[in-house]
């Protein structure tokens, strides 16, 4: 599933979006201010500034995931 969506048109619950190309996972905080963090296969979890290219590029090449497949990864 592509979503290809801008940041705007997110989910207004917490949300869990892998990008296979790089083999990240990155999970969206909502909020007022709405906060990201990525987190590599295996690796610990870190914030993500909204307008990094790599939320950009998963944002375009997303499979949402669920919470489990995003601990596990």
């Amino acid at each position: 599933m592509n979503y290809n969506f801008p940041i705007m048109s997110l989910p207004h619950g917490r949300t869990y979006l892998m990008n296979p190309a790089k083999d990240v996972v990155i999970r969206s905080s909502p909020g007022k201010i709405s906060k990201f963090y990525a987190k590599e296969r295996g690796g610990k979890e870190f914030e993500l500034h909204h307008l990094s290219d790599l939320l950009q590029d998963t944002l375009k090449a997303a499979k949402k995931i669920t919470r489990v497949e995003y601990a596990l990864f």
